[in-house]
């Protein structure tokens, strides 16, 4: 699907600000595993040889086989990121000693928990303050020490940014995954009617639609003809025989070939042409099938919580081709098996050609299947396209027409 290159570039931005910080960052799900991690962490793992530290690992039981080898800041630390998972504590920092072949270190780890909607997120970094706690022990006990380090980066402003492009990316991962349910649903070569359900059932899932429908144009080309509908749950008694004249905001969507909607079509002139009973539609939005430039029909949404936006213009635009794909797809199908029938029709025509025919020894007439004797011509003619011209044999001629030859016939 395409993207405008502003929105892409703000996206690649968002994604890349992890990478850019010098330190260690994970973002830890509700189960404590390990969901994303930034360049520096995984430098941080390669550099150190350690196993088991990057995506799909949990991160409490790396902790706890810590905790097992005696380690009392690995077992803190397990504890207050299960407080956390289990909505006690949304903030957790510990410093603990990490040495290396060369030389002694120390970091310092911070757990957040990420305000944002669904599950629990905790963001983890690891800061190295080695260097002030060389200073701390430099000094003297009398002497007045360095004041203890802030953090290092402004946590509140790295957790907005990172809250702001992990929604980006799951954003993106959803139409992707919508998309492919959508694909799937093409590439099953079933009817028309069944592909078109999983396309819109897609379609009002990525969008957060309640209800629509699917609808394709009449031959006359005036009215909808609807293949299904979903009302959403809610209550609608139009008689389904109904016909759905292409007017309103339809029309627009047949006119101009691309995706529509109204965010207060409960309050616009539109409502004036809904029939008495229909659902009530608080939001509405057609994206139409185009095939060979021609608006062929419709994919229907409808009552969306919040409204529709640009994005989901995007996204029903796309299905709406998938749907014209599918569309030609099974239409070429019906053509294909209607040929297939005239072909075989017509072999079977030609199959009553072979064989013995029964032809009258005198009159040289034909008798068909339902007994009746024919002339050779009214014969071949109901069985083939072959048509005929009449002429006469120079036999048949000097017979019939002795006048005619210049040759008379004998005595």
């Amino acid at each position: 699907m395409k993207r405008d290159q502003s929105e892409t570039g703000d996206i690649d931005l968002l994604l890349g600000i992890p990478d850019a910080l010098a330190e260690q960052m994970a973002v830890l799900d509700e189960r404590g595993v390990i969901r994303f991690v930034n360049r520096a962490w995984e430098v941080f793992g390669r550099e150190n040889a350690l196993e088991n530290h990057g995506m799909g690992v949990s991160y409490l039981d790396v902790c706890d086989r810590a905790a097992k080898n005696g380690s009392e800041e690995a077992h803190m630390a397990a504890a207050g990121l299960r407080r956390m998972l289990d909505g006690l504590d949304d903030e957790f920092r510990i410093e603990y000693p990490c040495p290396s072949p060369r030389e002694p270190r120390w970091f310092l780890m911070r757990a957040r928990r990420m305000s944002m909607a669904g599950p629990i997120r905790i963001l983890v970094t690891h800061h190295d303050i080695t260097p002030r706690n060389q200073a701390e022990t430099a000094v003297p006990d009398n002497a007045a020490r360095p004041a203890p380090d802030r953090d290092p980066v402004d946590h509140n402003k790295v957790e907005q940014e990172l809250k702001e492009a992990l929604e980006k990316a799951l954003d993106r991962e959803g139409e992707v995954r919508a998309l492919l349910m959508g694909a799937r649903a093409l590439l099953k070569k079933q009817d028309f009617t069944t592909s078109a359900r999983g396309l819109f059932d897609a379609c009002k899932m990525i969008t957060g639609a309640n209800a629509g429908y699917v609808a394709l144009l009449s031959p006359e080309g005036d009215e909808n003809e609807v293949l299904f509908l979903d009302a959403g749950g809610r209550e609608c008694t139009v008689d389904p025989h109904l016909p759905m004249p292409i007017r309103g905001l339809r029309e627009v969507a047949y006119r101009e070939r691309r995706p529509v909607y109204d965010n207060g079509f409960i309050d616009s002139a539109w409502m004036e042409f809904m029939p008495a009973g229909h659902v009530n539609l608080d939001n509405v939005m057609f994206a139409p099938l185009v095939i060979e430039g021609q608006a062929v029909g419709l994919i229907g949404l409808a009552n969306k919580p919040g409204g529709f936006t640009d994005r989901d213009v995007r996204l029903a635009s796309a299905f709406g081709d998938l749907a014209s794909v599918a569309l030609r797809e099974a239409r070429a199908e019906e053509k294909r098996a209607e040929l297939l029938a005239q072909l075989q029709a017509a072999m079977g025509e030609v199959k009553k050609l072979s064989g013995l025919l029964p032809i009258c020894s005198g009159c040289k007439k034909i008798r068909n299947d339902a007994g009746y004797w024919e002339y050779l011509e009214g014969f071949i003619q109901s069985r083939s396209e072959a048509q005929f011209s009449h002429s006469l044999c120079p036999d048949c001629l000097t017979r019939l027409y002795p006048e005619f030859c210049e040759t008379p016939p004998d005595e």
